[in-house]
């Protein structure tokens, strides 16, 4: 009894991975740095806090108090009752 051998013909060639745009590269490449990632998330916050800002505080943007107080940060407003969490300058 002899054996006989099929040759089977090869279905997948091995092609080269199309070359990868530049956008995609530095995204990717973005994507691995933890510090960069980390930025991003933060600006993102930010930004999205100053566009939310009128429904974030109870100050109002036009009112101004010229000249009469200085307030450290996390302070309370005596005449308000409101506390100023990044503290206030000459011009309230």
């Amino acid at each position: 009894m002899t054996a006989s051998v099929k040759t089977v013909p090869l279905l997948l060639e091995a092609r080269p991975a199309p070359p990868e745009s530049p956008a995609r590269l530095v995204f990717r490449r973005f994507h691995r740095h933890k510090l960069a990632m980390a930025s991003v998330v933060i600006i993102v916050l930010l930004f999205s806090l100053s566009l939310l800002a009128q429904r974030v505080t109870n100050f109002s943007p036009s009112a101004l108090a010229v000249g009469h107080y200085l307030l450290s940060p996390g302070a309370l407003d005596a005449k308000t009752g409101l506390v100023h969490w990044l503290g206030t300058d000459n011009i309230g």
